[in-house]
């Protein structure tokens, strides 16, 4: 926000008058990032701010400080047009990602204009990622009760849960927990454990679920969290000196971004 001062000569008395001016830039800029199984994609949005429309394109996306690979999923040579009500979405799938924070600087060139009253210039944007590495892989699956051919609304049904180490992280035990949507499945038996991954290798666990609903049902979210065991008191002193701790859950980061 800017303040113009002007003055006006009125006889032997100047006059001042003030205009205030806002400038705004022509977007808005966000970033995400998805997974598909241990694969990671990076997406960049662009919103305008502005009722002018805007021609962008040759859209890049370079990693500082790391040996990631991007390879971009969006035609090099597309042209799309931003404004308040039209934003341009940009992807790439990041490849050989060490897991270390990467710092990512997003630039593209847009326009607006035409003939001689053309105007190009160069947008950029930086962000920063950290905690995005895959740990482990949830794999379930519902399967029919014995001697059924289907699963079928008020029938037990087996539950699957598939949980695969993917990247080496420090040693600790896992807790499940089945979180189910309550108006469309029911849990028939313990809906948490606490379990042992080994490197690379699978852990299944089965329990009893019920839908409640006829349909093509979403699966129960299985929610993962570290899971750090009770000591006793001769077993290793706490940090209070009473030599005992309590079992205690940690919830995994989700990643963070900046």
């Amino acid at each position: 926000e800017y303040t113009l001062t002007l003055s006006l000569s009125n006889g032997n008395t100047p006059v001042m008058h003030g205009i205030q001016l806002l400038f705004t830039p022509p977007f808005t800029s966000s970033h995400r990032v998805h997974t598909s199984h241990a694969r990671k994609y990076i997406q960049v949005v662009l919103q305008g701010l502005s009722l002018q429309e805007f021609i962008v394109g040759n859209a890049s996306l370079v990693a500082h400080e790391n040996t990631a690979f991007l390879k971009p999923l969006n035609s090099t040579s597309q042209l799309l047009r931003v404004n308040t009500e039209q934003s341009a979405y940009f992807l790439w799938e990041m490849l050989d990602a060490n897991g270390d924070p990467i710092r990512f600087t997003f630039s593209v060139l847009y326009s607006f204009g035409s003939g001689e009253d053309l105007v190009e210039k160069t947008y950029s944007y930086d962000f920063r990622i950290e905690n995005y590495k895959t740990l482990y892989a949830v794999r379930v699956r519902v399967e029919p009760a014995k001697g059924s051919e289907f699963c079928r609304a008020e029938c037990v049904c087996n539950m699957h849960i598939g949980i695969t180490q993917l990247n080496q992280s420090d040693k600790y035990s896992l807790m499940y927990e089945v979180v189910p949507d309550p108006v469309t499945w029911a849990v028939c038996s313990r809906s948490a454990g606490v379990v042992n991954i080994s490197q690379e290798q699978e852990h299944t666990v089965t329990l009893e679920v019920k839908p409640l609903i006829r349909g093509f049902l979403p699966l129960p979210t299985v929610r993962l969290s570290k899971y750090i065991p009770s000591q006793s008191p001769g077993s290793r002193s706490s940090s209070d000196g009473s030599g005992a701790t309590s079992a205690k859950l940690v919830t995994f980061s989700p990643g963070a971004s900046v």
